[in-house]
């Protein structure tokens, strides 16, 4: 008996708006998969900052013509659990972050 497994191929895009930069977007705790094999992925960055005291305050996170998750109020940046309509397997997805 064959087990099927789904993949979701993402690409990236950085958005960023302030002193503070998203450095890397990781899907699935991964940079750049070329698969994922999960229909709800978690999303994560890494953030540098300008100044000392900055931090993250808020996050959008948009899968292109799929999901946008609105303004977030939360200075989560790791985790962050894709939860509306389920990706479809052997799909290429594109998605940015903005802080």
């Amino acid at each position: 008996m064959f087990q099927s497994r789904k993949f979701l191929v993402l690409f990236f895009s950085i958005n960023c708006i302030s002193a503070i930069e998203i450095k890397q977007l990781q899907c699935e705790l991964q940079l750049n998969p070329v698969g994922v094999a999960v229909t709800q992925p978690v999303f994560g960055w890494l953030l540098t900052f300008g100044e000392k005291n900055d931090s993250q305050s808020a996050y959008e996170i948009e899968v292109l013509d799929v999901w946008n998750s609105g303004k977030q109020l939360s200075d989560e940046s790791v985790n962050v659990l894709y939860n509306d309509p389920t990706l479809q397997s052997f799909t290429h997805y594109k998605w940015r972050a903005r802080v």
